[in-house]
Formats: C-alpha cells, sequence, structure tokens
C-alpha cells in the first residue's frame, strides 16, 4: 500500500519521471463541491511531441489516401478515355482524368505545404465520390464501356469512393 506524502518514481520508457501522493482524506482538490461529487482525477494533457507525432501521422495517411484515390481516378479516366464505345463515353472519361489530376495536385499540395489545404481536399473527394458514382452509373447504363472493362472500373469506383469517403473523414475531424 502506498503511503500518504510518499514519493514514486515512475519510467515512462524514456525518462524517470517523480510523482509525490498526498493523503487523500485532506485531498478536496477532487471534490466538486456544488454537486457534492468526486470529479475524476487529473485531466491528462499529451504534451507537445506527442502531438506533433499525430499530426505527422495524420498527414502521412492523407498523403497516401490522397495519392492513391488520384492515382486510382486518373488512370480509371485514361482507360475510361481509351475503351469508350462512343464519343460520349470519351467526355466521360476526359472530365474523369481531369479529376483524378486535380486528387493527384491535392496530393501534391498536402506534401508541399506545411498546413492541410481542407479547402481543396474536401471539395475535390466530394467531387470525386459523386462524379465516380454518376459515370459509373452511366458506363452501366448507357454501355459507355465493353463489359470486361465496366467490371473492372465498378471495382475501382468502388475503392476510391471507400477510399474518398476516409480522406473526408479525416479532413472533417479537427
Amino acid at each position: 500500500m502506498i503511503e500518504p506524502s510518499s514519493n514514486i518514481k515512475l519510467y515512462d520508457g524514456q525518462q524517470t519521471q517523480s510523482l509525490r501522493i498526498t493523503g487523500a482524506e485532506n485531498d478536496t482538490s477532487n471534490f466538486d463541491s456544488k454537486s457534492a461529487k468526486k470529479r475524476d482525477g487529473p485531466e491528462i494533457s499529451r504534451n507537445s511531441g506527442e502531438k506533433q507525432y499525430l499530426v505527422l501521422r495524420k498527414k502521412h495517411v492523407i498523403i497516401v489516401l490522397q495519392f492513391l484515390v488520384g492515382a486510382l481516378v486518373t488512370f480509371g479516366g485514361a482507360a475510361f478515355t481509351i475503351l469508350a464505345l462512343n464519343p460520349f463515353g470519351t467526355v466521360v472519361g476526359a472530365i474523369h482524368l481531369s479529376i483524378g489530376v486535380a486528387g493527384l495536385l491535392g496530393g501534391v499540395l498536402v506534401v508541399r505545404r506545411k498546413d492541410l489545404p481542407r479547402k481543396f481536399l474536401l471539395p475535390v473527394n466530394g467531387v470525386t465520390i459523386i462524379y465516380s458514382s454518376l459515370s459509373e452509373s452511366l458506363a452501366g447504363i448507357k454501355s459507355l464501356l465493353p463489359t470486361s472493362a465496366f467490371h473492372d472500373s465498378l471495382i475501382g469506383t468502388i475503392v476510391a469512393i471507400a477510399m474518398s469517403s476516409v480522406l473526408i473523414y479525416i479532413l472533417s475531424r479537427r
């Protein structure tokens, strides 16, 4: 048992810290007099090194996902343009290609800028989701692609929509 007013040494893997324990029976700092309830223990705050690590990790996840989405939509748009069965399909594929290039540009902006370009990434990923859904629906309804290419396109669209959704979720959290 820990005696009141005793010193404890804690080792967290990097450094040793001293902790002084005082008698709990005389401690009123954790007692809320208005509600007559005991409050939770001291609020634990993360040190600045851990916060920087979490911000950097989040940025790396965004970079990887944004480049994957951008590349997938760019190559999908190029394939859509090349394999289209009619001129309308070529136009749909060219728009798809340009949205993919905008997604790649978003990845480059995340790498180059210190802060996250949320005002650019959120709309780009939103447009990616909406347009990918629309173009895939058109490809199925209007037969804009050969059957085998349509199945591959459908898989790529599902993956791109999922990754863009994750990006929007990450970017909208603060």
